[in-house]
């Protein structure tokens, strides 16, 4: 087996766009350039550059860094939604699963994922945003608050951080201050 491919398994170095470039014969800027769909002006290439650095990206099993590409374009391309309570209940007929698939589908459209964020009710039996102090809610770019007449104070907090969110409920709840910032994805 080559050393440099370790695509699998528990100890195993993950393989780097370095790795590629030199499987590929080229160098990490075309490999970048390569994988992200992106021509910065200076560095050009054609199919002979691009199919040697794809055969090599499936070679090696190749898998981008999500976090490192997250950081470089200054987003994750993720849209929170968050509500106090369970928003599916089994066997009824609230309308949550269909509110759930609209957001799905719209975030689809503008190339966003969809990510639903739950945790530990505490005993008042409400979760907060806040969860151990932090908004938890960060890893997205922007959330959907459903509900939030029940947790007044983390919209607020929210409001305070700018951090982009889309309230659904009612508004004039305690602790809100005027309308949420526009979501700005």
């Amino acid at each position: 087996m080559d050393d440099t491919k370790q695509a699998e398994g528990a100890g195993r170095r993950r393989i780097t766009q370095a790795d590629v470039a030199q499987h590929a014969g080229v160098s990490t800027g075309i490999v970048s350039s390569v994988i992200n769909g992106r021509d910065y002006g200076t560095i050009g290439f054609g199919e002979r550059t691009r199919d040697p650095v794809w055969r090599s990206v499936r070679e090696l099993g190749y898998v981008p860094n999500i976090a490192a590409r997250s950081l470089a374009r200054g987003g994750n391309r993720l849209i929170g939604v968050f509500t106090p309570g369970p928003l599916l209940r089994p066997g009824a007929n609230d309308g949550g699963g269909a509110f759930l698939t609209g957001i799905e589908e719209e975030a689809g459209r503008a190339g966003y994922h969809l990510l639903l964020f739950t945790g530990p009710a505490p005993a008042a039996g409400r979760r907060s945003v806040y969860s151990g102090g932090v908004n938890t809610l960060q890893l997205a770019d922007g959330s959907v608050l459903i509900g939030a007449d029940t947790f007044p104070g983390d919209m607020a907090r929210l409001a305070a951080e700018s951090y982009p969110f889309l309230l659904v409920g009612e508004r004039d709840a305690p602790g809100a201050r005027g309308p949420p910032p526009s979501p700005t994805w």
